[in-house]
């Protein structure tokens, strides 16, 4: 069936030397808290960045269909330092891709020819559509158990495939048939998963829509969409899922039959060492051509597009993610990795094993007193003028106000001069009433930061 397609060699030959590197969108997306996908009823799409990503056993999370959102809807990037999918946790973007017209051909990417076609006769059945290969044409049942194929007119369109970039699948041809809705089965959606460590013990599943006869004339399923693994740590006993949809049986007379979908892609991008877990099960079947025994549509593949190297810089801030040898403590953002500023937020921002450590919380020459952080952004205390070596008065008396005094503070994310020559006649009476008043303004003004 892979024959078919005139341009498929070519497209091999071209992937052979294609880097597959991580969307630029990836690196500047913000960056999310601890994701967990605990129940059934939770939908995301477009680019999402968190520093680890979870699916709980039993959990669903599901792809916004493009036809719900023509924007953002039909494709899902997660991005975290792991990923993991528990036993019998699913993401789904069955039927989430290009969706079937009434009485039209399916619809496709743009300048592609996938969707399936819609019946060339009134009362013939739709094709289903093709991704990586064709589609089925429609049938009709000559006699029971014998289906005989209408034609190429109602085939799924030529295949086509993307080696850059996973593409939600096409959709199946409408049945021509009227005046009921008709439409063939939308295509599956794109998923892809990027950490340097990946476990799948649940299911993956990008899987074409099924089509539903009408009048018993039937359209055709859609293709599967498709599935890319990107990383360095693959791990699981899942699966992932790309089937094309099944066309529906017709109950006309004679009854025919919706064309199948074709398989969709699973894209492994990986180490060139590596290959995806034998223990981790892929299913590309193409739909079934409604209940006839054979000519379904065209079976899709696992296509390998290997990494550069063996690890991975996923925020592309030039450090490789420490889950697969490298440096970087958190590979999904590019402000942390070795040498970044430490920040008083929370976090180990220049990956040395501490966070928020004494001499990153003030500004420079400054110390901060009493506990380093509250809530993650502000001292508890203050940030006061790092001590001075006190060289004692010029006349080699004692001094009574007990060393240098700072001559300004921070406090409440903030500095504020303290009383220029009032303080420092005062001493260190003056300094204490600072602090007191530093105490309470920070009591005032602490509040803490959403992630």
């Amino acid at each position: 069936m892979l024959s078919r397609s005139p341009s498929l060699r070519a497209l091999l030959a071209g992937a052979a030397s294609l880097a597959v590197l991580v969307p630029p969108a990836l690196a500047s997306a913000a960056v999310d808290e601890d994701k967990v996908i605990s129940d059934t009823g939770q939908t995301l799409d477009g680019v999402q960045v968190y520093r680890s990503f979870t699916v709980q056993a039993g959990a669903i999370l599901h792809v916004t269909h493009l036809a719900t959102d023509p924007v953002a809807g039909g494709s899902l990037t997660i991005q975290a330092n792991t990923i993991t999918i528990e036993a019998m946790g699913t993401i789904e973007a069955d039927g989430a891709g290009y969706a079937g017209v009434d009485g039209m051909n399916g619809t496709s990417p743009p300048m592609t020819f996938g969707g399936g076609g819609v019946g060339q006769n009134m009362g013939e059945p739709g094709g289903g559509g093709g991704f990586f290969g064709l589609g089925a044409n429609g049938t009709t049942e000559a006699m029971m158990g014998s289906c005989v194929n209408l034609g190429a007119q109602s085939a799924g369109g030529a295949p086509y495939f993307d080696m850059k970039t996973p593409t939600p699948g096409a959709a199946g041809g409408a049945a021509n048939v009227m005046p009921n809705a008709t439409a063939g089965g939308s295509g599956g959606g794109a998923i892809i998963l990027s950490a340097a460590t990946i476990v799948i013990n649940g299911t993956v599943t990008a899987n074409g829509g099924q089509s539903f006869a009408s009048n018993g004339v039937a359209p055709g399923g859609g293709s599967g969409g498709s599935i890319q693994i990107f990383g360095v740590n693959v791990t699981g006993t899942g699966t992932l899922q790309v089937n094309g949809g099944n066309g529906a049986h017709g109950a006309g007379t004679p009854p025919n039959n919706g064309g199948g979908g074709s398989g969709g892609v699973i894209i492994a991008s990986l180490p060139a060492t590596m290959t995806l877990p034998a223990t981790l099960m892929t299913q590309l079947a193409g739909g079934m051509t409604g209940d006839c025994a054979s000519g379904g549509g065209a079976a899709g593949m696992v296509v390998s597009v290997p990494l550069m190297g063996t690890c991975v810089d996923l925020d592309n801030d030039g450090h490789t993610a420490m889950a697969c040898g490298g440096d970087d403590c958190d590979a999904t953002d590019p402000n942390i990795h070795p040498g970044a500023p430490q920040l008083c937020n929370g976090q180990d921002d220049d990956c040395d094993g501490k966070v928020d450590e004494g001499e990153a919380l003030c500004p420079a020459g400054e110390v901060c007193m009493a506990n380093p952080c509250d809530a993650g952004i502000v001292c508890t205390a203050m940030c006061v003028a790092a001590p001075q070596p006190d060289a004692g008065p010029p006349d080699g008396g004692s001094d009574a106000g007990g060393g240098a005094v700072p001559d300004h503070v921070t406090f409440g994310g903030g500095c504020a001069v303290l009383g220029g020559s009032g303080l420092a006649s005062s001493g260190g009476a003056a300094a204490a009433a600072a602090f007191a008043l530093g105490t309470l303004a920070i009591a005032a003004s602490r509040r803490r930061r959403r992630r």
